[in-house]
């Protein structure tokens, strides 16, 4: 069982990460897709996932000899890798960031490079002249 639940976590955290990759780079801004949001919530979480099915797939293969992998179990294993490809395929994930690659928006710009701000409010807490 260890196998089947990992496979469906993995699966869930790639179509996770295709659709936050999706919302990021979508030129308009939406509050689900702010950078606290995607940075401190979605990707985590979706690491959290990947890093859970890694140790259900460990867990399987420590058990393995005790507990081998029967038909039922690859059947289930397989029925989720094919749903998991038919809802990224139905909800055209991977057209949507080929699209976006073409388009020449994949230019990540790092922030940690850009000018900052150097403008101050002023200091009567009324409006700038």
């Amino acid at each position: 069982m260890f196998f089947v639940t990992g496979t469906a976590l993995a699966a869930v955290s790639v179509l996770l990460l295709g659709l936050c990759y999706i919302g990021v780079r979508n030129p308009k801004n939406s509050k689900w897709t702010g950078d606290f949001l995607v940075g401190s919530v979605y990707v985590p979480g979706i690491m959290m996932l990947l890093s859970f099915s890694a140790a259900l797939f460990y867990w399987f293969a420590k058990d393995f000899d005790t507990h081998p992998l029967n038909a039922v179990q690859g059947g289930q294993a397989l029925v989720v890798v094919i749903a998991a490809v038919a809802a990224w395929r139905l909800m055209g994930i991977g057209k949507k960031i080929k699209a976006d690659r073409q388009k020449g928006s994949g230019t990540v710009i790092n922030v940690c490079f850009q000018k900052e701000n150097t403008t101050t409010p002023p200091a009567s807490g009324g409006k700038a002249a």
